[in-house]
């Protein structure tokens, strides 16, 4: 009886040793079989205003990847400089990353960097931002040039940074009074005159007239009397220059008179202006006593006869303004097949062709052509020298007259610049070109070109580097007063809107806001607030043919806060559309067909 008890009392012991061992080395969770882990480092840097790309996750359950259902929040502002927390969950698991947000390695210019001071001014040179590997570095650039601010010219300031070999340079404009503010008024004798003056804003921030008047835009100074007339400007660093204009010769009155044709809507106002009242006027040979004076048409050539109290005339040939375009302007985004490949512009007078997608869409892109009823192509423009943009341009060659090739980088050199991929990105094109007799253009960055009532200002690329996407066209092509910005696949250069601004004051663009923007690379890289700001685009143009899923809702979203309306090339059944312009609206149809168009 003893030993069966203690038989008992030892399963009673063995059994609650197994429950107990179960609970010390039974885990549930799902670590049985489980890598949970960063990639990269727990805590890392990143460079303020460059775009973030999250190393990742590697998550792999009883052998099979999981980390699609990792859950990871938290944001990093790449513009704002801070510590930012990244978190990664999958199921209990909890894993964190942190990304300090610094100045890492930068090299920029404070100020200007074409600085315009007038004679014997004074500028404090702000120098540069140098930081390197985290590290504020102004006092190891090396800064090189002297300025004389007593004498006119062009002096250039070097600041040279050593560790990354790069330099800047800041140009300092030191010039007299003539180069800021232009005055003219009769050399002959007259019994009362106006100055004319013109003030070149870019440099001046303002002047003062004889009177003690400050102004700061172009303005007539009427005066009656011989004398000593001092005009003062001030640069924007607020120094001052004096001029003083002596008129001694005031005796008589000769007429004279200005005039100017605005066209606007298919009507053109004349208006006149005199250094005396008028008491009539002939407009092309019709006599009127109306200023300004209406023509229901668009009129080109004006002249007209201005008639003073006591007799005298004078003819006045009328300068021309606005929208004197004959015609619309059509541009075609064709579906060949792939993304974003062709594009077809055309006036009444001048066609330009876009790149045109890979080789196994020409046979679309041609029909499409010869459905317009296109024959000849005044310039051929590859946004970028990649075989998904330009292939299909050697059986363009083939099927039409072309005669301007045009690209950002040296086709014959690219490959060995580094500046495109692959030798059949190229290869099919230069063995049309030499078929054809063709030579193409490399287009200087920044630089402007005319094809018939189109104008074109090439603003990018802001440099050439081994990323060929990078090598993209930025340019703008202005029809009237509508304007369209076309990006290729460019990335940095579009997200660098103050570089494409200082090229295009360099051509005589006073800014980069157009109404229509093409979206680059196909509608899917990402799209910032700076960006759009600067551009400020009406319309987006998303060149998505057979890929819907560009841009995302991330993207999309942003587009629609900004107030543009987005059309996409996805969403058209035919996979084409088409824009309009008349030189004043821009006008989007969907579905469209080459049959529709046909000249």
């Amino acid at each position: 009886m003893k030993k069966n008890g203690l038989n008992i009392i030892i399963v009673v012991l063995i059994i609650l040793i197994v429950i107990v061992s179960s609970f010390l080395f039974f885990d549930s969770s799902p670590k049985e079989g489980m890598i949970f882990e960063l990639y990269g480092d727990e805590y890392i840097y990143h460079n303020l205003g460059s775009p973030f790309f999250d190393p990742g996750i590697k998550a792999i359950e009883n052998g099979v990847d999981v980390s699609k259902d990792v859950i990871i929040t938290g944001d990093v502002k790449v513009d704002e400089i801070g510590v930012y927390t990244r978190t990664y969950k999958y199921k209990e698991l909890v894993l964190t990353r942190q990304i300090e947000v610094k100045k890492l390695t930068s090299f920029a210019l404070k100020g200007e960097s074409d600085v315009y001071i007038v004679l014997n001014g004074k500028y404090d040179d702000p120098k540069v931002e140098a930081y390197y590997n985290g590290v504020d570095v102004i006092d190891k650039i090396k800064i090189t040039g002297n300025v004389d601010y007593s004498r006119s010219g062009l002096y250039i300031i070097n600041y040279k940074f050593e560790e990354i070999n790069r330099s800047l340079e800041r140009k300092i404009h030191v010039s007299d009074f003539s180069e800021y503010l232009k005055i003219a008024y009769p050399k002959e004798a007259v019994k009362e005159l106006d100055f004319n003056i013109q003030v070149d804003n870019t440099k001046v921030l303002k002047y003062l007239l004889p009177d003690g008047t400050s102004m700061d835009s172009d303005t007539t100074y009427h005066i009656d009397e011989n004398g000593k007339y001092k005009f003062t400007i001030y640069d924007k660093y607020n120094n001052a220059y004096e001029r003083i204009i002596d008129i001694n010769n005031i005796d008589k009155v000769e007429l004279s008179g200005s005039c100017v044709a605005t066209v606007k809507n298919k009507k053109t106002t004349i208006t006149v202006k005199s250094n005396k009242p008028i008491i009539k006027y002939k407009y092309n040979g019709v006599e009127s006593v109306k200023n300004p004076y209406v023509i229901n048409s668009v009129s080109k050539n004006n002249r007209v006869i201005i008639y003073d109290l006591v007799g005298n005339t004078k003819e006045l040939t009328c300068s021309l303004e606005g929208n004197v375009l004959d015609g619309n302007m059509e541009i075609h985004f064709i579906a060949s097949g792939f993304y974003d490949d062709s594009i077809l512009i055309r006036t009444d007078s001048k066609v330009i062709y876009i790149d045109g997608g890979r080789a196994g869409g020409a046979t679309r892109d041609i029909a499409y052509l010869k459905g317009l009823g296109i024959k000849k192509i005044d310039a051929m423009i590859g946004s970028h020298v990649e075989y998904d943009h330009i292939e299909a341009q050697a059986d363009i060659l083939d099927n039409f007259t072309v005669d301007k090739i045009i690209y950002p980088v040296d086709i014959y050199k690219c490959r060995r610049n580094c500046q495109c991929e692959r030798d059949n990105d190229v290869r099919s094109v230069l063995d049309a070109m030499k078929r054809h007799n063709k030579t193409a253009i490399t287009q200087p960055i920044p630089s402007k070109m005319d094809i018939g009532e189109m104008k074109i200002y090439y603003l990018g690329p802001l440099s050439k580097t081994c990323n060929n996407n990078n090598n993209s066209f930025v340019f703008i092509l202005k029809y009237g007063n509508t304007s369209f910005m076309f990006t290729g696949d460019s990335y940095s250069s579009i997200h660098n809107p103050n570089g494409l601004l200082e090229n295009a004051k360099k051509i005589g663009l006073d800014s980069i806001k157009v109404d229509v923007m093409k979206y680059p690379h196909h509608g899917n890289d990402p799209m910032y607030d700076k960006t759009l700001n600067a551009i400020s685009p009406d319309i987006m143009i998303v060149p998505n043919y057979k890929a819907s899923q560009y841009p995302n809702s991330i993207n999309a979203n942003r587009i629609k806060q900004h107030g543009i309306t987005m059309y996409r090339q996805s969403d058209s059944s035919t996979g084409n559309l088409t824009l309009i312009s008349d030189g004043e609206k821009v006008k989007v149809y969907m579905n469209t067909e080459a049959s529709t168009y046909k000249r």
